[in-house]
C-alpha cells in the first residue's frame, strides 16, 4: 500500500511514522471504529476469506519441493541455481508451478479468493467514507480495493517475470555447461559443428533450439488477474 497509494505516502511523509503503527493497526487490528464491522477485528475478516477450512474444497496438494518453489515464486524470491545440467530438472519444476497454477480449478480457486478479499477491502473503503465512525480522519482518504487490485496485478508480473528470466537463463547456463563439458565448437551462429560426442552435440543443439522457440513464454500467470 505504501507503494500503491498516494495517500498512504502522504500520511507517512506528514507523521513521519511507520506504516504499521500509524494505518495497518488503527484500521485493520482495532475493533470498534466500523459499525459494519463491529467488534470484530478486519484482519480476522481477511484471514477468514483464504482457501482452508471451512473451505477445504478449494485446497490442492502438491510435490513439498514443488510448493515451496511456488511460494518462493509468488514472493518475488530469487531461486537457487544449481550448477551445470542440473539447472535443467529446477526449470522443470517451475514449468510445473506455472502449469499448476493455471489448471481450471487452481486458477477458478485463485480469482474466487482474490474477488472474496477485494470484496472485504471494498467494505473497508465503505466504512471509511461513513463519517460516524470513529477512524482518525486522515486515514478516510485510503483507497484500499485499488491498492489491491494494483499490488495483485503487480505480484502476478513479478511472478512471470521471475519464472520467465529463470527459464530462459536457465537454459543459456546448462548449454554453456554443455559446451565446455564436451569441448564442443560452434559455427558462427551458435550451432555444434565439431568436438565433444554425437550425443553431446545432439543434446546441445536440442536444447538450443528449445531456447530459441520463445522457451518460458508460456510461463505466465498474469491472466490469474482480474480488472476490477
Amino acid at each position: 500500500m505504501e507503494k500503491n497509494d498516494a495517500n498512504v505516502k502522504t500520511i507517512l511523509q506528514k507523521q513521519g511514522t511507520k506504516f504499521c503503527s500509524t494505518i495497518f493497526q488503527p484500521t485493520f487490528i482495532k475493533k470498534g471504529w466500523s459499525k459494519d464491522f463491529g467488534n470484530v477485528r478486519i484482519i480476522d475478516e481477511l484471514y477468514n476469506q483464504l482457501s482452508g477450512t471451512p473451505r477445504s474444497a478449494e485446497m490442492a496438494y502438491l510435490d513439498k519441493d514443488v510448493n515451496g518453489l511456488k511460494a518462493k515464486i509468488l514472493v518475488n524470491k530469487k531461486l537457487s541455481s544449481p550448477n551445470g545440467i542440473k539447472i535443467l530438472p529446477k526449470v522443470a519444476q517451475v514449468a510445473m508451478v506455472a502449469e499448476y497454477m493455471k489448471t481450471t480449478e487452481v486458477t477458478k480457486v485463485w480469482k474466487d479468493t482474490s474477488a472474496r478479499i477485494w470484496g472485504i477491502f471494498k467494505q473497508v473503503d465503505t466504512s471509511l467514507a461513513d463519517q460516524s465512525n470513529t477512524i482518525p480522519a486522515s486515514l478516510r482518504t485510503i483507497d484500499w480495493a485499488a491498492g489491491y487490485n494494483k499490488w495483485e496485478k503487480q505480484l502476478l508480473e513479478a511472478a512471470t517475470n521471475n519464472m520467465q528470466t529463470y527459464a530462459q537463463q536457465g537454459v543459456k547456463k546448462a548449454l554453456k555447461f554443455i559446451q565446455v563439458k564436451e569441448g564442443i565448437k560452434l559455427s558462427p551462429n551458435g550451432d555444434p559443428v565439431s568436438g565433444g560426442t554425437v550425443a553431446g552435440r545432439t543434446f546441445y543443439k536440442t536444447l538450443k533450439g528449445i531456447g530459441e522457440q520463445n522457451f518460458g513464454a508460456d510461463l505466465d500467470l498474469k491472466d490469474l488477474y482480474v480488472a476490477r
